[in-house]
């Protein structure tokens, strides 16, 4: 079930009693072929701060435009993000995008139980690790929701 309210959505029922999960490496996440990582501004900056080089390197090295927004690349025409490196990790983890941050809890992904366990064969971290209550959940998910907000309202003029 979902409730909205102030632009905030509440899922309940199937986590009410919290969910665990803890990030395996894996990189599983980082290799799904469709969909984008949209970029906020900020992030821009924080992460080619942490690469070492400027903003306008970092955006013509490693990001392009797709419905007029930044994204970062992939590797190839529809491979892995362009950030994960040759042994399956993030090369950019400590200053990860939001939208990386929060996985697995994307709104999209809480929509149900049944769509909840049917990531367990793609993550291996679902089910294991912290268990997060349904608040910390759920401000996870509002606040990735909101960053991606600011990402898209972020487009090229």
């Amino acid at each position: 079930m979902i409730v909205k309210g102030d632009d905030k959505l509440t899922y309940s029922n199937f986590y009410d009693n919290g969910l665990r999960f803890q990030c395996q490496g894996c990189g599983n996440c980082c290799s799904i072929s469709e969909g984008e990582i949209y970029l906020a501004l900020e992030e821009v900056s924080e992460i080619s701060g942490f690469l070492g080089i400027s903003e306008t390197v970092f955006e013509e090295t490693y990001m392009r435009i797709v419905d007029n927004c930044y994204v970062l690349k992939l590797t190839g025409d529809n491979g892995p993000c362009i950030f994960l490196n040759s042994q399956g990790q993030c090369s950019i983890y400590p200053v990860r995008p939001s939208q990386c941050r929060s996985f697995p809890f994307w709104r999209e992904n809480l929509t149900s139980g049944l769509k909840w366990h049917s990531l367990k064969s793609f993550c291996p971290g679902i089910g294991n690790g912290k268990l997060f209550t349904k608040t910390e959940i759920d401000e996870i998910a509002n606040r990735d929701h909101y960053r991606f907000r600011e990402a898209i309202n972020w487009k090229i003029t």
